[in-house]
């Protein structure tokens, strides 16, 4: 024996099963159960992207897979900020909590990059984020000119 753990087994995936974490088993159980209420927030922010897009039916095959990798994304970053808020404190010795550190900054930054490439794709503009421009527009017309 060399005193090292044995390796965890392989699934048909190639991928070595996790225990534990945000892409095990019970973790993802969690999140794609909509009784939960992790299942819940997920979902709604789903709904809302797809609202965003114009519904299920106005969905093209890209955006469907993006919207499959936002979703894998934001369970993530819902698991990260749901440990972040269970802790004490997020500042200890004047440093961030490592999970703080550049994993969770490349997620989220991830995530704002499939979500800008989601709605650049949309090309039927409905729900559109209006620009600084049309805001200021509409500002001036309701409340005058300041």
């Amino acid at each position: 024996m060399s005193g090292k753990p044995a390796p965890l087994p392989l699934h048909d995936g190639g991928f070595r099963q996790l225990k534990h974490g945000a892409f095990c088993k019970q973790m993802r159980k969690r999140y794609t159960d909509k009784r939960t209420r992790e299942g819940k927030q997920l979902q709604a922010v789903m709904d809302a992207l797809i609202d965003d897009l114009g519904g299920h039916d106005n969905l093209n095959a890209g955006q469907r897979l993006l919207l499959d990798t936002i979703q894998s994304k934001l369970i993530v970053v819902l698991q990260i900020g749901k440990y972040v808020d269970e802790q004490a404190e997020i500042i200890k010795d004047g440093q961030l909590l490592p999970v703080l550190g550049k994993n969770y900054l490349a997620y989220l930054n991830s995530l704002r990059l499939a979500l800008d490439q989601l709605y650049k794709g949309n090309h039927q503009g409905k729900n559109k984020a209006p620009t600084l421009e049309e805001v200021c527009a509409k500002y001036e017309v309701t409340h005058g000119k300041t």
